[in-house]
Formats: structure tokens, sequence, C-alpha cells
């Protein structure tokens, strides 16, 4: 169960046991994104991931950090999907850029051709429609109770 709280400006982080170690721990991508659907209302949305350390086959743990203002506003509990964006060199038979337009080399692992995923949790967000209390209405309220112990 991930946690994350809504804020005007800043960054959290995330870590998570993939549940597919195959390509991250040889050769991680630099594509990530946090797929999310509100259990209530099922609006959904993704989100922009970094890693930030580097995996390997005994330690296979991702952090990513992500942005504060990208998380939903909307309190509540998320299914979340994290992907990685599978990338490919490119080869003569498999690109389509004309010669004019290429501006890229040949050695950039840059295009996408697919995502894999991979871990599914679930994640409690604070948005900012949780309502802060922080002073009473009136005199009366403020209350005093005693306890014994035996």
């Amino acid at each position: 169960m991930q946690s994350l709280e809504y804020k005007g400006s800043g960054f959290s982080y995330i870590s998570v046991y993939p549940e597919v170690t195959s390509s991250l721990a040889s050769n991680p991508s630099a594509s990530f994104k946090l797929n999310y659907a509100q259990d209530y209302d099922q609006s959904s949305g993704s989100l922009d991931l970094t890693l930030i350390n580097t995996p390997n086959r005994v330690n296979p743990r991702l952090t990513f950090r992500l942005t504060n203002e990208t998380i939903p506003s909307a309190s509540g509990f998320y299914t979340i999907e994290i992907e990685e964006g599978l990338v490919q060199r490119r080869t003569w038979s498999a690109t389509d850029t004309k010669w004019s337009l290429a501006n890229f080399e040949w050695s950039d692992t840059t295009p996408i051709s697919g995502f894999t995923i991979l871990d599914n949790d679930r994640a409690w967000i604070s948005g900012s429609d949780n309502p802060a209390f922080t002073q009473y209405t009136s005199p009366q309220e403020n209350g005093q109770y005693i306890t014994y112990h035996g």
C-alpha cells in the first residue's frame, strides 16, 4: 500500500519491489509511468515517474520520484499500476523517418516500443479536499475528561 499526498509543490517518493524484474536488472529504461484509477468514481490518469536508484538482480527494489502537483487532488483509495517503457534501438528496416527529417543518433534508445507492467498496488491519496479543522466554532466545544487507573 502506497501513501501519497497532494501538495502544491515539491516531490514525493515511492518504493516498490517489482513483480517483473527481467529487463530492469540489466538495462533499466528511462521511461516509467504510474497509472491510477480511483476506487470511488473510477476517474483515472497517469503520472511520469523518475527512477532514482539503480536496481540489480540482488536488490530489484525501485525508488521513484514524482512531482507533487501531478498527484490527484481527490482523496481516497486508488488502484495503481507502474509501467516501464520498453526501448529498442533503431534499425534500418524498422525506421520510417525520412533521411532529411532524422535528427537522432542510431545509438539512441529513446523510442518507446511498448510498456510492460512492473507492479500493481493500492494507494491512499490524501488530497486537497480534506477539510482541516484548526479552530472550534464556540467556547462550549472545549471539553475536559478525567481518566482513572485502577
